[in-house]
């Protein structure tokens, strides 16, 4: 589970606002984990910070805050088409929705979860490539949830606690730069916005639940 609190800015802002109250978003989680029998981790990269391995130009794909404004926000009176989540309607958003994959995160295989070098972008479309032959994603879901941030990735990651493994993770020679497309990897990538404060009031917060689906023998979530 990771949290979007939507937030009032200052009236000085205001200006850049027409026909809705002046508001952002500030995203906090971590990345989703799944173990896998052999011992490798898939992480779904929720921050959105950085698209890896994507051929899409989507500007909402693997943003939290985006993809709930795509598949859960309040639909307009015509066209079809919905609106923004702000602060006037956050509270009353729910329901959940299956996440196409022009609009999933990253999705990571960290080959040895003690070294951070070991790290491949998973196709979703070719999970076969990793997992062998008979190997399916299954999909993934947004839901609304009243539920706390999910914590404790360090325990499945432990290089993301150790002050002796520097920010950036990966380089020039390591796998993850070639399959990107020219991409390192960083710490914060992992684990964003935990004790970041803003100073505006926050009028309302969604927390949004990211789950998969349950896969019998070499199928995955």
């Amino acid at each position: 589970m990771v949290q979007v609190t939507y937030e009032q800015v200052p009236g000085w802002q205001a200006w850049a606002w027409i026909d809705r109250p002046p508001g952002g978003s500030i995203y906090r989680g971590q990345a989703d984990t799944l173990r896998l029998p052999d011992g490798k981790v898939l992480c779904l990269m929720t921050s959105g910070q950085t698209l890896v391995g994507r051929k899409t130009r989507n500007s909402y794909a693997g943003n939290v805050a985006g993809i709930a404004n795509r598949l859960l926000a309040p639909l307009l009176h015509s066209g079809g088409r919905r609106d923004m989540i702000d602060t006037s309607n956050a509270a009353r958003i729910s329901g959940s929705a299956d996440i196409p994959l022009d609009l999933l995160p990253t999705i990571l295989l960290i080959e040895n979860p003690e070294d951070p070098r070991s790290t491949h972008v998973f196709d979703p479309e070719r999970p076969e490539q990793w997992l062998g032959p008979g190997a399916r994603f299954l999909g993934a879901q947004i839901a609304v949830t009243s539920e706390p941030r999910t914590t404790g990735i360090a325990a499945v990651l432990p290089w993301l606690a150790d002050r002796a493994v520097p920010q950036q993770l990966t380089g020039r020679n390591d796998p993850f730069y070639q399959e990107s497309g020219g991409n390192v990897l960083f710490k914060t990538y992992f684990n964003q916005g935990e004790g970041h404060e803003r100073s505006h009031p926050a009028e309302a917060c969604l927390f949004l639940m990211w789950w998969t689906v349950p896969a019998p023998c070499n199928e995955v979530p």
